[in-house]
Formats: structure tokens, C-alpha cells, sequence
């Protein structure tokens, strides 16, 4: 799980810096339009909730079947 949201982070924060330009060369980044920008992050975050969905209903699917056995024992 950490594996996907490290970098998941890391592009936000990469693509979140602002496009002015410092004075500083290595501090620069890359620049990007604000359209471009907001289209990335949001791409990122629906890619992000839909691997953090998919965990979540495969760990509570599984939870679910294992309560439908235990009942299916006790009849």
C-alpha cells in the first residue's frame, strides 16, 4: 500500500510548485500551466481513491464471505 501512495505524493508535490521562477536554478522544478497542472492532479487523485476503493471492497468482500461460511456451519 505505501508502495502507491509515496509516489502518488511525491508527483503531487513535484506538480504543485509554483510557476514562478526562483532565483535558485536547482529549486526551479518544472513548470507547468495551470490547466495542465490541475488536469495531473486530479487524474492522480481519482487513479489514487480508485486503488484505495479497490483495497477496501476486496478486504471487506473477503471479510463478508468468511462471516457467510461461519453461518453456513452453525446450520
Amino acid at each position: 500500500m505505501r508502495r502507491v501512495i509515496t509516489p502518488v505524493l511525491y508527483f503531487s508535490r513535484f506538480v504543485r510548485r509554483k510557476s514562478i521562477p526562483s532565483q535558485n536554478i536547482l529549486d526551479e522544478g518544472i513548470t507547468l500551466p495551470n490547466s495542465v497542472r490541475t488536469i495531473l492532479l486530479t487524474y492522480t487523485f481519482l487513479l489514487f481513491l480508485a486503488i484505495l476503493s479497490r483495497y477496501y471492497f476486496e478486504t471487506s468482500y473477503s471479510i463478508f464471505k468468511n462471516t457467510l461460511k461461519k453461518r453456513r456451519r452453525t446450520y
